[in-house]
């Protein structure tokens, strides 16, 4: 299920990144992103995932300057869906209300994916317990259980 929410709050950010295309709202490119940024243009900027390590610290430390919200979500090949096919590792949003639900969005994916990863961690302890005839953890033979009646 949480897979589902996941899933479901990615294709908000992109149905509200597609808005952004059309309304003209969206700086595409590392350079652009900045001259943005300075001018006061951008209210939030997006990275992907998968961008350079490099591009991702020089962004951060350009936006953390300049006091814009920066954060990671979706991959290269999804914001390039955005860029007329060319591959984008950032973008800003230049729209105040629409970049503030965005990054509630963005947030909420985030934490679906913390909480699904966390799930999988997880998923070898809830197995040890699945199958057994009482549901109970199964007890290990050791010296100091055996001293207890």
């Amino acid at each position: 299920m949480l897979e589902t929410f996941y899933r479901g709050s990615c294709d908000q950010i992109r149905a509200m990144m597609g808005t952004a295309v059309r309304s003209g709202w969206m700086v595409q490119g590392r350079t652009a992103v900045k001259m943005a940024a300075d001018g006061g243009r951008v209210a939030l900027v997006v990275l992907a995932t998968d961008a350079s390590g490099s591009l991702i610290d020089e962004i951060l430390q350009y936006t953390e300057k300049r006091r814009v919200p920066c954060t990671c979500v979706l991959s290269v090949s999804d914001l390039s869906l955005y860029g007329k096919g060319k591959p984008i590792a950032v973008v800003g949003i230049s729209h105040r209300g629409l970049a503030r639900r965005m990054d509630d969005e963005i947030a909420k994916a985030l934490s679906l994916r913390r909480s699904r990863d966390e799930w999988e961690q997880q998923k070898e302890q809830r197995r040890l317990t699945a199958h057994s005839v009482d549901r109970k953890m199964p007890q290990h033979k050791s010296g100091a259980s055996e001293g207890r009646s």
